[in-house]
């Protein structure tokens, strides 16, 4: 198992360092690691909270799943709750 720095438990290298996460990311992260997975109501365009959502999704941080045309269930990642630890 890998234990340089910036590697994760599972040995695989976290894909952003604690210092480039932003903070409404770092946010979003710690709501979803204390409360679990959340919905989300699809209104994707340009609001902060869709955006961060695709930040997080493509830094593979949390999972978005759909749960009906309405909804959809945003879940953390193992990745994501490192970087909401640290």
């Amino acid at each position: 198992m890998d234990h340089s720095p910036g590697t994760t438990f599972l040995g695989r290298v976290a894909d952003a360092a604690p210092a480039s996460v932003l903070p409404q990311q770092r946010l979003l992260l710690e709501l979803l690691s204390m409360s679990g997975d959340i919905a989300v109501a699809v209104r994707p365009g340009e609001s902060l909270m869709w955006r961060t959502l695709d930040e997080c999704r493509a830094a593979g941080w949390i999972e978005l799943v759909e749960i009906n045309p309405e909804w959809v269930r945003a879940s953390i990642t193992a990745a994501g709750r490192l970087i909401a630890r640290t």
